[in-house]
Formats: C-alpha cells, sequence, structure tokens
C-alpha cells in the first residue's frame, strides 16, 4: 500500500523535484500549447453593459434621483442655516436640534487646546464655538428638554471671520482679535 500511494498516478501523491528530460513533454500541458478553436462573434460581448449576442443594454436614467438627491441637500442646508441662525439670534432654550448643533461645537471647542490667550476654539460645521476662562462663573447651553453648563469657561458661538470683546464676567477683559459675533451666556 506505501508503495500504491508513493508512485500511484495520483498528482497531489506524485514525487516533488522531478522533471522531465529535456525533449519530452510532461504530464501537464500548458493551455497554450493546446490546440485552438474559432469562437463565434455571436458569443462575444459587444460591450461592458452588453449581454450575450452583441445588444447593448440602454444607460439608466439617472435624472429623477439626481433631482431627488440636490433637493435633500437643499433641504439640509436650509435646515443647517435655520438652527445657526436660531443659536446667534434668539435667547434659550432652543429647539433640540440648534442646541444639539451648539452643543457639537461646545464639545469640540472643550476638545481643543487653551491658545496663547487662553480661549478654547472647536467648531461644528459652520458654528465655531470660543470658550472665554470665567472667573467663577459657567456656561450653559439651554433646550426645550435638557441643559448643559461647563464649569469655569464662558461660551461665544460666532460664525468665522467675526470680532467681538470677551463677555461679562471673564478674565483677561476685552479681546478684541476674537472671530466672534455673538455672545449667548445665561
Amino acid at each position: 500500500m506505501l508503495t500504491a500511494a508513493v508512485l500511484g498516478d495520483h498528482g497531489w501523491r506524485k514525487l516533488t523535484g522531478v522533471t522531465a528530460a529535456s525533449g519530452e513533454q510532461g504530464a501537464w500541458v500548458s493551455w497554450e500549447a493546446c490546440a485552438k478553436a474559432a469562437l463565434p462573434s455571436s458569443l462575444l460581448r459587444g460591450g461592458g453593459r452588453g449581454r450575450g449576442g452583441g445588444v447593448i443594454a440602454r444607460a439608466r436614467d439617472r435624472e429623477p434621483s439626481r433631482v431627488e438627491v440636490e433637493r435633500l441637500h437643499r433641504q439640509r442646508a436650509q435646515e443647517l442655516a435655520r438652527r445657526i441662525g436660531e443659536v446667534l439670534t434668539t435667547p434659550s432654550p432652543w429647539s433640540d436640534a440648534a442646541a444639539r448643533l451648539a452643543l457639537n461645537a461646545l464639545l469640540a471647542a472643550c476638545g481643543s487646546h487653551p491658545d496663547d490667550s487662553g480661549l478654547r476654539r472647536g467648531r461644528s460645521g459652520p458654528l465655531w464655538c470660543c470658550l472665554f476662562p470665567a472667573a467663577g462663573g459657567a456656561g450653559r447651553i439651554e433646550a426645550v428638554s435638557w441643559s448643559a453648563r461647563v464649569e469655569g469657561w464662558l461660551p461665544v458661538f460666532h460664525l468665522a471671520g467675526r470680532s467681538v470683546c470677551a463677555p461679562p464676567g471673564a478674565r483677561g477683559g476685552v479681546l478684541g482679535d476674537v472671530p466672534a459675533a455673538v455672545v449667548v451666556v445665561r
């Protein structure tokens, strides 16, 4: 049985390292050396979207989905502008969506490193938040159903490229080069 296993004519049981002598053909024949057969043109594809027989499928009409995606983008941009306007112009409590946007900017500012003037800055989309160090005070974001408080910091929400003074109660007095527009502190 051992001899049959070693010398048997099975591809997975053959001895390794044995090559055919020059001029002899090995047990495996390359596909390139095989006989060639003509293939009827009716079996060839006519293009990338083609089916057998060379018939090309018509391209899908993507116009309705493109229009729907553009409408959704416009709607989201308008909703974001409404939320930012609510944060910058109306006193709290804000709607949950607007307060969530302000909270995201506040958390980004909390996670940043203080700059040379002691401010922390962060943003959520186009809404920015500067955190001013407070002398014993606390900043607060108030929504209809929840509120968040930041001990020792006063938040200033703004759009990029604006300047404003530090809010009342902040240490350091006036910082005119701070890019801020509206102070929202309660």
